[in-house]
């Protein structure tokens, strides 16, 4: 991916579709101002979205994911949903419990205590 290039006075094509809507734009207006089409500014609008997710993470680190096995992710969801978070979530906060806990050992209890 390169550089965000200029569009329509607006540093970036992201940057133009968010001010746009901001300014009560329809899809199909900002997509003819920008000459995109509409699947364009959703996608856009989707990317910018989880963009500023990420960045809301303190210490996240884009592109490093973890992918959980259907019964994990199983299990986890009744305790997940009393917390009004989502499986993922709770794994990454038990995660970070654990390991700011120096708890790892404890927990594997597999004699490979360090």
């Amino acid at each position: 991916m390169g550089a965000p290039k200029p569009v329509a006075g607006y540093p970036s094509t992201t940057a133009a579709v968010h001010a746009m809507r901001e300014a009560g734009k329809s899809t199909r207006d900002i997509a003819a101002a920008l000459g995109i089409n509409a699947n364009a500014v959703s996608a856009l609008e989707a990317s910018a979205i989880r963009a500023q997710a990420r960045r809301k993470v303190p210490g996240a680190i884009e592109g490093r994911g973890m992918v959980l096995p259907l019964d994990v992710l199983n299990h986890m969801r009744r305790p997940a949903s009393r917390r009004g978070i989502e499986p993922h979530e709770l794994a990454v906060r038990i995660i970070k419990t654990v390991v700011m806990s120096g708890l790892i050992d404890a927990v594997l209890d597999d004699d490979i205590a360090g």
